[in-house]
């Protein structure tokens, strides 16, 4: 509710107070910082997130990637693509597209056309 109000600070306050921490709970400050503009913040939470051995899902990736690209974060956007590659996220469209966009808003034109290419099921929003 904090972070929807854009009180982001307060609600990771809340976050960290919390005794335990499930996906749902990281998936949502997650996707709020990125809703909120917190880009880099986003990518830390992110790396945290890993470091508790919780496993990203659907909507945390699609954040993280949309942060990529609006930070120019090849690097880590090229890591999240193996990641995804790894995990079988890649034959959920809305990852795929996530991924097309933040090579393209990376300047990755080329590769975002390559991935583009051959991928199936696109819809108007790929």
């Amino acid at each position: 509710m904090y972070a929807k109000c854009g009180c982001v600070e307060d609600a990771r306050l809340l976050f960290d107070k919390m005794p335990v921490r499930d996906l749902g709970c990281w998936t949502s400050m997650i996707s709020r910082y990125v809703h909120n503009g917190y880009d880099g913040e986003t990518l830390e939470f992110f790396d945290l997130m890993r470091r508790f051995d919780v496993k990203p899902n659907r909507v945390s990736l699609l954040s993280v990637l949309f942060a990529c690209g609006h930070l120019g974060a090849l690097r880590k956007g090229e890591w999240l693509h193996n990641y995804v590659i790894q995990t079988g996220f890649d034959s959920d469209i809305l990852i795929s597209t996530a991924v097309i966009d933040m090579y393209a808003k990376c300047g990755s034109l080329d590769l975002a056309q390559y991935l583009f290419d051959p991928t199936r099921g696109k819809d108007i929003v790929c």
